[in-house]
């Protein structure tokens, strides 16, 4: 029997990933404070813990454990070891709790260990539940039917892609704004200040006038990228228009849910204005029309949308409103993503376009139908 191929397992290493980087943020004042890193397992019960610390010590472990067990479920001819998926999740767990007495700001916890372990043991279990009513196979059978082949990282960047909308950017829907930033890193280590206001008035000439149509075509392409991304993967025009509309429905979702957060209940409508409702319709009416074309013209049409993107997106004037904004994102609520989500803001649309690079240049090789499906089928 082939195995399948899966979304589950490059968004499981990259939870991992996110657990570690959760985990060990800052990164830095690393020191060995003379204490064996597994003491935490025989200290007593904390006596001072919040209810939303422990919430998230147990939430944060469930899609571990989900995640791992669906990795499992790709052999169909092999029983879920679900005993040793849970003891990886609890490896994992004591391997962050005993790296965390080496950084003086963090405080490893036997509670802490305990939740992760009762989270991931949590997500496996609820995985297997799934499975008894059939959704996973279901979900196979939808994948083999409508889903193109080899569109594994391009369904996981699209996965990835709300994540990247939370970070506070100059105009709606507009991701990989990172050039200014990138200027102030620079300029700690060469002497950039020297040319940078020259080039800041040069750009500043260009883009002044154009300054509307600047923030509407960027806010425009940010809408398309994603919907051009489902038309990659969807390979029926029927499930693509369906398709448009969840992703439609997603980033009004996200951009009301960044703005809350950011400003309070308030203001939970302020980004929105005509211009912006322009853009969703005209955006879906594009991606519309491009849909019923093939999966090649629709990655070779998004590879432009993204290059006009990125560049409309770093054309801004620094906005001293923004930097505000941004410094509340830093200081405030959102400390808590450790700068995870500017990251993902920063570099999710250069990271699809390598990925569409690659899939222009290398051709795609037909999918393999395995025997689960020769025989239910």
């Amino acid at each position: 029997m082939s195995r399948l191929k899966t979304s589950a397992s490059p968004l499981t290493l990259l939870y991992v990933a996110l657990i570690a980087y959760a985990s060990l943020y800052p990164f830095d004042d690393w020191r060995n404070q003379h204490i064996y890193p597994w003491t935490f397992l025989w200290e007593p019960w904390p006596l001072y813990w919040s209810a939303d610390d422990a919430a998230m010590n147990f939430l944060g472990y469930v899609p571990l454990g989900f995640g791992l067990t669906w990795m499992e479920f790709r052999h169909a001819s092999r029983a879920v070891r679900w005993p040793w998926l849970w003891l990886l999740a609890a490896l994992l767990s004591v391997t962050m709790e005993s790296l965390q007495t080496y950084l003086p700001s963090r405080v490893p916890s036997i509670m802490d260990f305990v939740l992760n372990v009762l989270g991931a043991l949590g997500g496996v279990g609820a995985c297997v539940l799934i499975n008894r009513f059939g959704w996973i196979e279901g979900w196979r059978q939808y994948r083999q039917r409508w889903l193109a082949p080899d569109s594994v990282w391009l369904m996981v960047s699209l996965f990835m892609w709300p994540f990247a909308l939370l970070f506070p950017s100059g105009a709606p829907f507009v991701t990989g704004q990172m050039l200014s930033r990138m200027h102030q890193k620079v300029e700690e280590y060469l002497p950039i200040h020297l040319v940078q206001p020259l080039s800041d008035g040069l750009m500043q000439t260009i883009t002044a006038p154009w300054r509307e149509s600047i923030s509407f075509f960027s806010t425009l392409s940010g809408l398309l990228i994603p919907c051009l991304l489902a038309n990659s993967i969807v390979v029926k025009s029927e499930k693509r228009h369906w398709a448009l509309m969840l992703l439609m429905a997603i980033a009004v979702g996200v951009s009301v849910l960044s703005t809350t957060l950011t400003y309070g209940w308030a203001h939970i409508g302020s980004w929105v204005n005509a211009k912006v409702l322009v853009s969703l319709i005209l955006a879906w009416a594009l991606a519309y029309g491009v849909a019923t074309l093939s999966t090649k013209v629709n990655q070779v049409v998004l590879l432009g949308v993204l290059i006009f993107h990125v560049f409309l997106a770093n054309s801004f004037e620094q906005d001293v409103y923004l930097a505000q904004t941004l410094q509340t994102w830093e200081q405030g609520r959102y400390v808590r993503f450790n700068g995870l989500a500017q990251w993902l803001g920063w570099l999710w649309p250069y990271w699809v376009i390598s990925l569409m690079l690659i899939h222009l240049i290398m051709p795609t090789k037909p999918a393999k139908t395995s025997a689960i499906y020769q025989t239910t089928t």
